[in-house]
C-alpha cells in the first residue's frame, strides 16, 4: 500500500504528463469499438435534370446558393439547394465516394465528432451568367427578374384629310329653240357692243340699242341668244337680265344698256334683239347743253361731273342724264345715269348740276358722250 500511494502522488510527475494522459484516453476511447462496424455518409447520386429552356427577358435575375448550415444529430448526407431553373451539372458522372474521402482522415473518428465534410457543387450557369454570394439564409433566396412593362402604343389620331373637291362637271350642250318671231320687234338695230367674259356674275355685255321702228317705243326687254364655237346654243332669254336707263324711246333714239348672261362665262357669237310696243308720245331729246364738264378718277370710277342747261319746254315729269364710256375702237365700256322728277325750275339759264361715277373698265378710256332725255 505504501508504494502504491508513493507510486500515484502527482507532486512528484512532470507536468506535461496530465494532458499525455488525457490524449491517451481519448485515443482508447475512439478504439475501443474499433471491431464493430464502420459507418459511411455516402453522397447521393446527383442525376442530371434536364434544364427548361430559357426565355430571354430584359433584366436577368440574380442567382443565390445557400450556405449549409450543421444540423444537429447524424447528418443524413450532404445538403445543398440550387436555382434549378438557371444551374446545370457537367457531363462528368459523378466521382466514387472514395475520391471524396480523405485517406489519411480516420471514419470513426469524423463520426464520432459529428464533423461530416461538406461539399458544395459549383455550378455552371447558363448564359455566361456568374453566381451570385450565397446568403446566410437557410434557403437560397433567387431574385425573381422584374418583366418589362408591356407599353402600349398610344393611338394616333387619324390625319385630318383635306376634302377633294369634285370636279366641275361639264354642263350638257342642249340645243335650245331659237326665239319665236313674235318675240322680236322689228326695227331695232345695236352698235358699239362690248362682251366682258369670266365675271362673278356671268358673262356682261355693254351697248346701244337704236330705235328705227319709225316711233316711239315702249321697251319691255333686251335679250339675246348665245352660241360657243360649234355653233350650238349655250344661253337664251331664259338666262339673260337687261336694264336701260329709259323706257319710252324717241323714234331714232339712241339709249344705252346692259345685259348680263348667267351661267356662262364666254361665247364665241352671239344674237341681239328687242322687245317693244308703240307709244302714242315721246321724250325729248334735243335743246340740252352741258357745261363745265370734267373728268376724274376716284377709287375704282370714273367720274363725269358738270351742269345740264335746259334750252327748251319746261320739265314737268322727269329728267334722265346719261355718261357713256368709249375705248379706242369705239365700243361702250360702260355706263351711269341719273334720274331727275318735277324740274319745272331747270329752264333758261337755270342750270341742274350733275355727278355721275361710272365703275371703272378693264380698258383705257378714250372717250365718253353725256346724253339726255325729258318731258
Amino acid at each position: 500500500m505504501k508504494q502504491f500511494k508513493d507510486a500515484s502522488y502527482p507532486g512528484q510527475w512532470p507536468l506535461w504528463i496530465v494532458p499525455f494522459i488525457l490524449v491517451l484516453a481519448t485515443l482508447a476511447c475512439g478504439f475501443g469499438r474499433a471491431d464493430g462496424p464502420v459507418m459511411l455518409n455516402r453522397l447521393p447520386t446527383l442525376t442530371r435534370t434536364p434544364l427548361p429552356t430559357l426565355t430571354p427577358t430584359s433584366q436577368a435575375g440574380a442567382v443565390a446558393v445557400a450556405a449549409v448550415e450543421d444540423v444537429g444529430g447524424e447528418a443524413p448526407g450532404v445538403v445543398a439547394t440550387y436555382a434549378p431553373a438557371l444551374i446545370q451539372y457537367n457531363d462528368t458522372p459523378a466521382a466514387p465516394l472514395s475520391a471524396l474521402i480523405d485517406p489519411a482522415v480516420d471514419a470513426n473518428a469524423e463520426i464520432a465528432n459529428q464533423s461530416t465534410p461538406t461539399t458544395t457543387p459549383t455550378p455552371m450557369l447558363d448564359n455566361n451568367l456568374s453566381a451570385a454570394t450565397p446568403t446566410p439564409a437557410n434557403v437560397a433566396s433567387v431574385a425573381t427578374a422584374t418583366p418589362a412593362p408591356t407599353l402600349t402604343p398610344t393611338p394616333v389620331p387619324p390625319r385630318a384629310q383635306r376634302p377633294i373637291p369634285e370636279p366641275t362637271a361639264t354642263p350638257t350642250r342642249v340645243t335650245l329653240p331659237t326665239a319665236a318671231p313674235n318675240s322680236r320687234t322689228a326695227g331695232w338695230s345695236f352698235a358699239s357692243t362690248r362682251v366682258y367674259a369670266g365675271s362673278d356674275e356671268g358673262l356682261r355685255l355693254y351697248g346701244e340699242m337704236v330705235n328705227d321702228t319709225g316711233s316711239a317705243q315702249e321697251l319691255s326687254y333686251v335679250s339675246g341668244t348665245f352660241f360657243d364655237d360649234q355653233g350650238q346654243i349655250i344661253a337664251d332669254q331664259t338666262s339673260t337680265t337687261d336694264y336701260a336707263p329709259l323706257e319710252i324711246i324717241p323714234p331714232g333714239g339712241r339709249v344705252p344698256f346692259e345685259l348680263r348672261v348667267n351661267n356662262i362665262q364666254s361665247a364665241a357669237n352671239f344674237e341681239l334683239w328687242a322687245k317693244s310696243t308703240p307709244h302714242d308720245s315721246a321724250p325729248r331729246q334735243s335743246d340740252f347743253e352741258f357745261v363745265d364738264v370734267n373728268g376724274r378718277d376716284e377709287d375704282d370710277s370714273y367720274c363725269l361731273e358738270g351742269a345740264l342747261a335746259n334750252r327748251g319746254g319746261d320739265l314737268e315729269e322727269y329728267l334722265v342724264i346719261a355718261a357713256i364710256l368709249y375705248d379706242d375702237q369705239g365700243n361702250m365700256l360702260g355706263f351711269g345715269d341719273d334720274y331727275q322728277a318735277d324740274l319745272t325750275e331747270i329752264v333758261g339759264d337755270t342750270t341742274l348740276d350733275f355727278d355721275i361715277c361710272i365703275e371703272s373698265p378693264q380698258a383705257d378710256i378714250t372717250g365718253y358722250e353725256l346724253r339726255a332725255w325729258g318731258r
